[in-house]
């Protein structure tokens, strides 16, 4: 979080402080960890803790080329640190070793296409989020595909399959619709276990 860093060893410092709820650090982090509301997709939240559905405490950060986990079982008795030198998650893996039950999130191998394959998908969709409509803009760059959500930074896509692809800086996949003629109409993206339907508006 800004100019603040931690290592390895901190970090499972800080871990086994959490497991043990005593220290100087004890109260706090129980009063942190008590579930305060429902959280979507995260079963309920504490104070920046989100706590699974079956108790597992956890959280994560991530910034560019970053990315940690700590989390620990409901009862516990086990807890880990997850680090990477990549800007991607790695919250499934720390989350499937606490409880096994949670499947690790499916990994996708990118194809590699002609660049003039891809121009066909480059345009402007339209899609709902809640109450809004928000643009979403497909475009074509040094033969990659990037989408843009409204104001949100560009994001590059991969392609996996027939009109399918999917992001590697969330678990995200975005399948493409197409008419009789195979000209592009809409897309719906995959994502937090929702599927949102875009419709393509202009190229």
């Amino acid at each position: 979080a800004g100019a603040i860093r931690s290592s390895l060893r901190d970090m499972i410092k800080y871990l086994a402080s959490n497991l043990n709820g005593s220290g100087p650090i004890g109260e706090d982090a129980k009063m942190a960890q008590t579930p305060r509301r429902p959280a979507q997709g995260a079963g309920q939240i504490g104070l920046a803790w989100p706590i699974a559905k079956s108790g597992v405490v956890w959280h994560n950060g991530q910034t560019g080329g970053y990315h940690a986990f700590i989390g620990f079982s409901a009862d516990r008795t086990r807890g880990i640190v997850l680090m990477t030198n990549a800007a991607t998650t790695i919250d499934d893996i720390g989350i499937h070793w606490l409880d096994p039950s949670v499947p690790l999130v499916k990994t996708y191998a990118a194809l590699a296409l002609d660049p003039k394959l891809l121009a066909k998908y480059v345009g402007s969709y339209m899609i709902t989020i809640g109450p809004n409509s928000v643009p979403f803009v497909v475009s074509l760059q040094n033969g990659r595909l990037y989408t843009k959500l409204g104001q949100q930074p560009a994001l590059a896509i991969y392609p996996y399959g027939q009109n399918a692809f999917f992001l590697r800086v969330m678990d995200a996949q975005i399948d493409f619709t197409a008419d009789a003629s195979g000209a592009i109409t809409g897309f719906v993206l995959h994502q937090n276990g929702q599927n949102v339907t875009g419709t393509r508006t202009g190229s």
